[in-house]
C-alpha cells in the first residue's frame, strides 16, 4: 500500500518537498498528565491546511486554599497557524459551570497533520474570586484513526492471546502491522494499534529476520499510549516482545509482554503485489522555463510481480519493478502546479510482454505545492 510521504531523493534539477501541504483536517485526541490531585484530562483539536482550527480540553484548576474548580476551555478566536517547526501558541477560554472565566494559552510542539504525536503544555487560570486557581500540566495527542487489523493477516498470534499481534510479509518487510492488548494501566483500559492507519506502511526486516517499531496509539480512555513492538521472524514463525508505556499516568510503569505467531498458510501467494512511496516532484529548466510538476516514486518492494500501472490524470504508465534498484523513478510529468491528484496503482505480472496476473489495486492522493512554496528543497 502507498504512504503519502514525500521523496527522499531526487536528480540533479529536481526537487522534493520537505513537508507536503495538508490534504484534509485531522482530529486529534489525548489527555492532559495527571497530577497528584486530579486524572488526565481529556484533550481534542484539530489540524487544517497548517492552522489549529479547533481545540477542547476539560480545565481543572488547583487553587491556593487546597480546593479545584473544573470546567471546559475551547480556541478562542480564528484558527491558529502553525509555524514551519510545528510550533504553535493556541489562546483559549471558557467558563466554569458557575460563570467563573477560565483563560488561557495551550502550547503545541510537533504539529501538522502528519504527526505522530503532538505534544504540548496547557497554562490557564480561573479567577474564582479568592484568588487564582492555575492549572499547568503536559499534554499529549495523536490522530484519530481506525486501528484495525488488516483483513486476513499471514501472521498472527493465537486467537484470544494478549497481546494480539498480526502482520504481512512483503518482501524484506513486514507491512499490515497490527497490535493490541492491555496497556498495563488500570485506568486506561487496553490499546490497539494499526501501522498502516497511522503511516507506518512497512517495517523492514534485517538479515536475520529481526525487527524492531515504535508506536503512538489510544487507549479506551482516551490516553496516549507508547509502544515498542520487537521481534524475530524465521520461516513460518515469529516471536517478540511489547512494552507499552502511558506518559499520562506517572505512576503506572506499563506492560511489557511476550508474544508469538505462525503462518496462516499461503494467503495471497502468487498473487501480485507491490509497496512503495509516491510523491510530488518539480523539474526546474536552467533558462528560467516553466518548471514541469509530476509524480515519481521512491522505496518500490514488489512480490510476485514484475510491474505496475500507475494512473493518474486520465493517464497510466506501466513502470517495471527493477525500479526498486533505484533512489526514485518518475512516473508523471505535465501536471499541474497547486493541485490534488488521485493515484491508483496496479500490481501486475507479466510474461512474454503479457498480463498474466493483476494484483489489488490500491488509491492514493497527492497534492503538488504551487512553484514557489518555500517547502521545495533542490536535490542532488
Amino acid at each position: 500500500m502507498a504512504t503519502r510521504r514525500v521523496l527522499p531523493a531526487a536528480a540533479l534539477a529536481l526537487a522534493a518537498l520537505a513537508g507536503a501541504a495538508p490534504l484534509h483536517a485531522v482530529d486529534l485526541a489525548g489527555s492532559t498528565v495527571a497530577a497528584a490531585d486530579a486524572e488526565p484530562a481529556p484533550v481534542s483539536l484539530t489540524i487544517s491546511d497548517a492552522r489549529v482550527t479547533a481545540l477542547r480540553m476539560r480545565f481543572v484548576g488547583a487553587c491556593g486554599d487546597g480546593s479545584s474548580f473544573s470546567g471546559q476551555v475551547a480556541l478562542q478566536g480564528p484558527a491558529v497557524r502553525i509555524a514551519p517547526d510545528g510550533r504553535v501558541r493556541v489562546p483559549v477560554g471558557g467558563r466554569h459551570e458557575r460563570g467563573l472565566p477560565i483563560a488561557g494559552v495551550v502550547l503545541l510542539t510537533g504539529a501538522s497533520d502528519r504527526a505522530e504525536v503532538v505534544r504540548g503544555e496547557v497554562q490557564a487560570t480561573l479567577d474564582s474570586g479568592r484568588g487564582p486557581c492555575a492549572m499547568r500540566r503536559p499534554l499529549l495527542a495523536v490522530p484519530v484513526v481506525p486501528d484495525r487489523p488488516g483483513p486476513r493477516p499471514g501472521f498472527a498470534t493465537a486467537a484470544g492471546a494478549q497481546p494480539a499481534v498480526s502482520f504481512d510479509v512483503l518482501g524484506r518487510a513486514l507491512r499490515a502491522v497490527h497490535a493490541a492488548g492491555p496497556s498495563g494501566c488500570a485506568g486506561s483500559g487496553p490499546f490497539a494499534w494499526s501501522g498502516a492507519a497511522r503511516g507506518v506502511q512497512q517495517v523492514p526486516l534485517a538479515g536475520d529476520g529481526a525487527f524492531r517499531q515504535e508506536g503512538w496509539a489510544l487507549t479506551d480512555a482516551g490516553d496516549v499510549a507508547r509502544l515498542t513492538l520487537s521481534g524475530r521472524l524465521a520461516g513460518g514463525a515469529a516471536a517478540g516482545r511489547l512494552t507499552v508505556e502511558v506518559p499520562a499516568r506517572p505512576g503506572c510503569v506499563g506492560v511489557t509482554t511476550a508474544w508469538s505467531a505462525t503462518a496462516r498458510g499461503p494467503a495471497g501467494a502468487g498473487r501480485p503485489e507491490v509497496s512503495l512511496s509516491i510523491g510530488p516532484y518539480k523539474r526546474t529548466a536552467a533558462s528560467g522555463a516553466r518548471p514541469d510538476f509530476g509524480l515519481a516514486v521512491t522505496r518500490v518492494s514488489c512480490v510476485a510481480a514484475t510491474h505496475f500501472d500507475v494512473a493518474v490524470a486520465g493517464r497510466t504508465r506501466r513502470v517495471s519493478c527493477a525500479a526498486s534498484r533505484r533512489p526514485y523513478t518518475v512516473v508523471a510529468r505535465g501536471l499541474r502546479g497547486d493541485r490534488i491528484y488521485g493515484v491508483r496503482v496496479t500490481a501486475l505480472r507479466l510474461a512474454a510482454g503479457r498480463v498474466r496476473a493483476r494484483g489489488v489495486t490500491f488509491t492514493d492522493v497527492v497534492r503538488i505545492p504551487p512553484a514557489g512554496d518555500p517547502a521545495w528543497t533542490p536535490i542532488t
